[in-house]
């Protein structure tokens, strides 16, 4: 038997990839207990499941996110997930199809990661910029940083200024990589003065794609 038609039998949703199976269940804080032993349940099962077909569920790969705003979290208590003699303490971050969700949502630690990657590129290609022609410092410059502020960016709408000053800060670096000896760069792109202007065109022209 599949493990999707094993799971469809659970009280949780869940979604399923090639080497990673998600699990997850909304309920109120009232409910806290009971819906984390409903998860506990569902991953013991999936363990046997496993079992049955000469796999292993990865103890130290599994991790679990309460997600919800401060007042809610701090009305739960701190329960782990149990299940074939191994306990998964709840996590304050988790990365999901490549973003980093923290149990509050405000995406803090997916910028810092983005800005960090991001200005580790373009201090790289600050090393060989002067080799470099405009068409291929352009191309560069998209495929290696433009890509990661513009993946999952409709994540980012509507976040609080100083996060978004952040991205705001590869992208004006990243500019004067592309344009090294202009000081200016409203001169060459407007949207590059307001990081937030530049996101939300981006996500409107994604949505047109669809």
């Amino acid at each position: 038997m599949p493990l999707a038609s094993s799971l469809l039998s659970s009280e949780v949703s869940f979604h399923l990839y090639a080497d990673d199976t998600q699990l997850y269940i909304s309920f109120s804080t009232g409910e806290s207990n009971t819906a984390l032993e409903k998860i506990s349940n569902t991953i013991e099962s999936v363990h046997r499941w496993l079992s049955s077909n000469h796999l292993s569920l990865n103890p130290s790969k599994t991790e679990f996110l309460i997600i919800g705003n401060k007042k809610q979290t701090n009305k739960i208590s701190a329960v782990p997930l149990c299940f074939s003699n191994t306990t998964v303490l709840s996590t304050k971050s988790a990365r999901n199809l490549g973003v980093i969700f923290e149990s509050d949502l405000s995406m803090s630690k997916q910028i810092a990661s983005v800005s960090k990657s991001a200005f580790f590129c373009i201090r790289q290609l600050r090393l060989v910029r002067s080799v470099l022609d405009h068409n291929t410092a352009v191309l560069l410059c998209n495929s290696l940083v433009s890509s990661k502020l513009d993946f999952c960016n409709s994540l980012y709408i509507n976040l609080p200024k100083s996060l978004i000053n952040r991205l705001q800060l590869v992208q004006n670096s990243l500019a004067r990589v592309i344009f090294p000896s202009v000081r200016s760069l409203i001169t060459y792109h407007p949207l590059l003065n307001d990081f937030t202007d530049y996101l939300l065109s981006k996500v409107f022209f994604s949505k047109l794609q669809l």
